[in-house]
């Protein structure tokens, strides 16, 4: 699995690889629901946040999701082992994201795929796209 960010700031781009990515139990729940076509809840939904800890495959929520909304994320399939979802994510205050996760609802949900990274410190206003992207091997 990889898990991309861009952190677009005025000019610069930075493209990150997520080093500790989680597939959660919900994850695999919701992979094997979709298989059978049980579960009509697409995971759509991309939250961020500024904690820290140790990631595991119990996670069912960011160690401390930010204030904004999460985004309904652009879902595609690039290829025939992927599904891809990017999102576009704009700070409401200054802050150090260090966190980011698939949700299956806008609020609540289950949490699918976590991901931390080094922290990217943004100022209000600044812009943060994050490109999850799930392959199966």
């Amino acid at each position: 699995m990889i898990l991309v960010i861009e952190n677009k700031l005025e000019k610069l781009i930075n493209k990150v690889l997520f080093f500790a990515v989680v597939l959660t139990n919900s994850c695999e729940e919701w992979i094997i629901d979709k298989i059978d076509d049980q579960s009509l809840n697409l995971g759509e939904y991309v939250g961020w946040g500024t904690g820290t800890g140790t990631m595991s495959k119990n996670n069912s929520t960011l160690f401390n999701e930010s204030s904004e909304a999460r985004v309904l994320a652009t879902r595609s399939q690039p290829q025939s082992d992927q599904i891809q979802w990017v999102s576009m994510h704009t700070a409401n205050a200054t802050k150090t994201i260090t966190e980011a996760g698939l949700f299956t609802a806008i609020t609540a949900g289950n949490l699918l795929i976590h991901g931390d990274f080094v922290g990217i410190g943004l100022n209000t206003g600044d812009k943060v796209e994050f490109t999850i992207i799930l392959e199966i091997q």
